[in-house]
């Protein structure tokens, strides 16, 4: 029989991979898992999310909050030139 491991769901719907199976797989925090279901349970596989595309959905999603707190594109092109003189 293969190795079985359990994980238990806490209260906010979360999961531990046990530490054995994270470096089996070289999981690591951050990274996105694909949570498939299959008959009664689920198969999971890490998922290839590339760097650019998980850029492009930051950068859309920190656009959207600037826009709803009415932070004008001069003050963003200001905030980079200062963080970008940061050392």
């Amino acid at each position: 029989m293969a190795e079985q491991y359990v994980a238990k769901i806490s209260e906010k719907g979360q999961i531990t991979i046990p530490k054995k199976l994270r470096e089996n797989y070289h999981l690591k925090e951050g990274d996105y898992l694909l949570l498939l279901p299959q008959g009664q349970g689920l198969r999971i596989e890490k998922a290839a999310i590339e760097p650019l595309t998980r850029f492009r959905a930051i950068a859309e999603e920190t656009k959207k909050r600037w826009q709803e707190e009415g932070v004008k594109p001069a003050e963003v092109e200001e905030a980079i030139r200062w963080a970008r003189n940061q050392k």
